[in-house]
C-alpha cells in the first residue's frame, strides 16, 4: 500500500530504472516471483547501467560460484554440485539439491525440497513446484511446470505442465 510493505518503502514505478538513478542507487535485487518478468527487470537493470545483485544464504552449499550469473537467489540449505551452471534470475528455494554438471537457464524458479539429479538441464522460465525429484539426464523444456511430489523419468518438452509418480503430461500451457 502506498509503495509499502510492512512499513518498508520499495520501489513500484513504471520509470523505476530513472527513479532509482536520481536518488543515486546503482545496485538492485530483483525479487519477483514471475521468471520472465524477474528476467526482463534484470535486463532493463543492465541496460541502465544499475548492478543487479544476487543473495546467497550462508547455509548454501555450491561448489563453483563463478558459475552463478545475475540476479540469482539462493535461499537456506541449498546444495549445488560440481560444475552447474545457474544463469540469471533464477531462484531457488530452501532445501534443494542440484546435483553435478546440470544446467539451469534463465528465470527459473525451483521450490523447496527439489532434487535435480545430475547432468540435468532446467530450460528458461520452467517453474519445478515443490518435492519434485528429477532423474539424472533429464531436460524440461521452455515455461515448463513440473507439479509438487513429481517424479520425472522422462524429459518434458516445452510449454508442458507435468506431474505425477512418474510424472505424465497434464496439458499445453
Amino acid at each position: 500500500k502506498k509503495n509499502k510493505y510492512l512499513n518498508i518503502s520499495f520501489v513500484a514505478k513504471k520509470n523505476w530504472c530513472e527513479f532509482l538513478k536520481k536518488k543515486k542507487i546503482f545496485y538492485v535485487l530483483v525479487l519477483v516471483s514471475d521468471g520472465k518478468l524477474r528476467n526482463k527487470l534484470i535486463n532493463q537493470s543492465l541496460k541502465n547501467n544499475i548492478k543487479v545483485l544476487s543473495a546467497i544464504h550462508d547455509t548454501a552449499i555450491i561448489l563453483n560460484k563463478e558459475l552463478i550469473g545475475l540476479g540469482a537467489v539462493i535461499e537456506p540449505y541449498v546444495f549445488i554440485g560440481h560444475n552447474v551452471e545457474i544463469n540469471n534470475g533464477v531462484v531457488i528455494q530452501e532445501r534443494s539439491s542440484i546435483e553435478h554438471n546440470s544446467v539451469i537457464e534463465n528465470g527459473v524458479t525451483i521450490n523447496p525440497r527439489c532434487q535435480i539429479n545430475g547432468n540435468c538441464h532446467i530450460k528458461n522460465f520452467a517453474l519445478i513446484h515443490s518435492g519434485a525429484l528429477l532423474f539424472n539426464k533429464i531436460t524440461i523444456g521452455k515455461n515448463s511446470v513440473v507439479g509438487a511430489g513429481s517424479l520425472v523419468n522422462k524429459n518434458v518438452i516445452a510449454n508442458t505442465l507435468v506431474y505425477g509418480r512418474p510424472a505424465k503430461k497434464i496439458r499445453k500451457i
